[in-house]
């Protein structure tokens, strides 16, 4: 983008041979996978660096080394703002700036997943914001988080699920919050169902109206088949990394499978990488509902928090697509919805993210098969996902609340 003016949605690096990251590279004939405020951000360095390998390295680990600093600052801010203990703001700060995944994956590995995540938690922070302020309801209000959500999209499309659920919870407090600012409303049970739909609806057309603002530059003088195609064909949108579908994968390749059995269907089945987009999106719409439910409940910006983090822990372990990075979002989103002692989900929640934080290093072993650990083939994908699995069933199970929980206020002792 910086140095050829090309556009990277369309043009894949490969029409540049001579180009130094050709051969480093290894996505090098593939389109962008990423939003346009990400590549914004590349045109940015690119533009000040240009090839230059090594300056290329530094410029990202120093940009990635600000955005964990300034998230660090986004999750102390925001549980201040949501009033929590100076010793919860303390843990909260510590629980993300010094987690090892977050260190390695950001300030050494550079990935975008950290700004991805500095929308997602600036978005948060308006939304505890907005509702002490009791504006949330108002365009005022929840205009802004819509504005960082949609934001975080433009980096990356995977905060999507995040969109959905804030548009929820808006409609939540319009309908339940509305009603109990108003004694007479309250009284008469009444539910302001039309001040609600205006609400999403508006919501969601500045999202979509934002998101059109970025990409429209980029799509200007291409048909709606090559825009439809820049979006399916990376190879995160078509292959397997270090997921339950590549370890499948890996195991027929390496070992073959019998057509004619029941074992050997099964695999042929859940080898498709379709199977696991439609699993992804029943999975997300399952966990999408309980959020819902679990809002409606209790419309405040925790649960709203939690309940983003459970879509994307869910996301993460039916995903065809895994990096040890994506596992940043989650331990940002357990940060800043402390404290979760008092609820038996939240509570298990944050030990089965801290698991994820641990077990997710583990696709480093199986990354080139090193002797003795072999390729990411058969059950090597366990070794990632039941940590976090078996840690949030153990919790939930054996939770039990202190009697400090038994003296919290209705609104904050959520037992769930």
């Amino acid at each position: 983008l910086a140095v050829y003016h090309a556009n990277p949605y369309f043009v894949p690096l490969t029409a540049f041979p001579h180009d130094p990251y050709v051969p480093l590279n290894y996505w090098s004939g593939a389109v962008s996978a990423y939003g346009p405020l990400w590549l914004g951000i590349c045109w940015f360095v690119g533009l000040l660096v240009g090839p230059q390998v090594a300056g290329y390295v530094l410029a990202f680990r120093l940009f990635a080394l600000a955005v964990h600093l300034l998230n660090t600052w986004l999750v102390t801010r925001t549980l201040r703002v949501m009033g929590a203990s100076p010793r919860t703001i303390t843990l909260g700060a510590l629980l993300y700036a010094w987690n090892p995944l977050v260190l390695l994956e950001s300030s050494l590995g550079g990935h975008n997943d950290v700004f991805m995540l500095t929308f997602i938690l600036l978005g948060i922070y308006l939304i505890a914001r907005a509702q002490q302020r009791n504006t949330l309801t108002s365009p005022r209000g929840y205009l802004p988080p819509v504005v960082a959500f949609t934001l975080s999209v433009m980096v990356k499309f995977t905060a999507l699920p995040v969109i959905a659920l804030f548009l929820v919870f808006l409609a939540w407090n319009a309908l339940r919050g509305s009603a109990a600012t108003n004694a007479e409303a309250r009284a008469s049970g009444t539910l302001q169902w039309e001040k609600a739909l205006n609400a999403v609806v508006i919501a969601g057309a500045a999202a979509g109206a934002l998101a059109l603002a970025f990409y429209g530059p980029f799509w200007i003088g291409h048909s709606v088949a090559a825009i439809r195609n820049s979006f399916t064909s990376p190879p995160s949108a078509l292959g397997a990394e270090n997921s339950i579908l590549r370890s499948i994968q890996s195991w027929i390749h390496v070992h073959g499978v019998a057509v004619d059995t029941l074992q050997g269907k099964l695999l042929r089945i859940f080898s498709n990488r379709k199977v696991w987009d439609a699993l992804n999106i029943v999975m997300l719409a399952i966990i999408g509902l309980f959020g819902a439910l679990w809002m409606w409940r209790s419309p405040t910006t925790r649960i709203f928090t939690l309940s983003a983090l459970a879509a994307m822990g869910v996301l993460l372990i039916v995903t065809p697509w895994f990096f040890s990075w994506y596992v940043t979002w989650l331990v940002g989103l357990a940060a800043v919805a402390l404290p979760v002692r008092q609820s038996r989900i939240g509570y298990a929640l944050l030990v089965s993210t801290l698991a994820f934080s641990a077990s997710a290093f583990l696709t480093y072993l199986f990354l080139s098969g090193y002797p003795p650990f072999g390729i990411w083939t058969g059950l090597v994908c366990l070794t990632t996902i039941t940590p976090p699995l078996l840690a949030f069933l153990i919790t939930y199970l054996l939770w039990q609340p202190t009697q400090q929980d038994m003296h919290l206020s209705a609104p904050e002792n959520v037992h769930v």
